[in-house]
């Protein structure tokens, strides 16, 4: 009755691990949808604003300083842009292999439970590797 007592309590914390895991992947995700959203938006403004500054290229020398100035306002904007869509970019891949990461640890410490519980439902034959 003791070992079913246990069994029972490490259920209950496998399934709440389990839940507060899914929650963490369902925040995450949102997060890299909304992320990937802005480094596309962001790269569609870099592009349209590096066409622009070329279109201003184009028409020859510029008399107006006016018009230099703007055209190296455009030229830097597009210049930072390109580098924030790099970075988010970067962090995209980043928050990806650290989501591979925790759902790794994840699948062996609930092998190892399953194991130090009697091995339900055969995975005690199962490696790490295997699952």
């Amino acid at each position: 009755q003791l070992a079913e007592q246990g069994l029972v309590n490490l259920m209950l914390q496998h399934d709440r691990c389990t839940m507060s895991f899914e929650d963490e992947m369902m925040s995450g995700r949102r997060l890299l949808e909304f992320q990937e959203e802005e480094t596309e938006s962001l790269s569609r403004q870099a592009v349209a604003d590096q066409k622009e500054s070329s279109h201003l290229r184009m028409r020859g020398p510029v008399a107006n300083s006016e018009l230099e100035e703007s055209l190296r306002s455009a030229d830097r904007e597009a210049s930072e842009l390109s580098q924030d869509v790099q970075r988010r970019e970067q962090a995209i891949a980043d928050l990806s292999q650290d989501l591979r990461s925790v759902l790794e640890y994840m699948i062996t410490v609930n092998i190892r439970a399953a194991r130090a519980a009697g091995g339900i439902g055969g995975i005690d034959s199962l490696t790490e590797e295997e699952f």
